[in-house]
């Protein structure tokens, strides 16, 4: 959904916004870690759309929640970061994450990983 209202702005030239976090890890194997989906259940509460679903002749719409644990924006969608700093290019991020993360906490975090 972040995908899709992101390439509608940049067709139509509109600005689209969002909070996300920058993070000093990469992910090794991007097709498996952004597209970790996560239990419907953290969204809806059971009874918000039982009385909605049909138990009886199988006939009525399924209901397809899709939950993913991270949104996904491909470079080429994302123009400017705007941060407490200031606006930043793209190609300035590598040095945004090394203001805020030292190589320290980058070694301390992967040591945890493999435990």
């Amino acid at each position: 959904m972040v995908k899709s209202n992101c390439k509608g702005a940049k067709e139509n030239q509109e600005d689209e916004t969002g909070r996300e976090k920058l993070c000093p890890l990469y992910p090794n194997n991007p097709e498996v870690l952004l597209n970790d989906l996560r239990s419907p259940s953290e969204l809806l509460d059971f009874g918000e759309f039982s009385d909605c679903l049909d138990y009886g002749g199988g006939t009525g719409a399924s209901l397809h929640v899709v939950n993913p644990a991270f949104y996904y924006v491909p470079p080429k969608l994302v123009s400017v970061f705007i941060t407490d700093t200031g606006g930043h290019s793209p190609s300035y991020v590598y040095k945004l994450i090394a203001d805020y993360y030292s190589a320290e906490d980058l070694v301390l975090e992967q040591s945890k990983h493999r435990c």
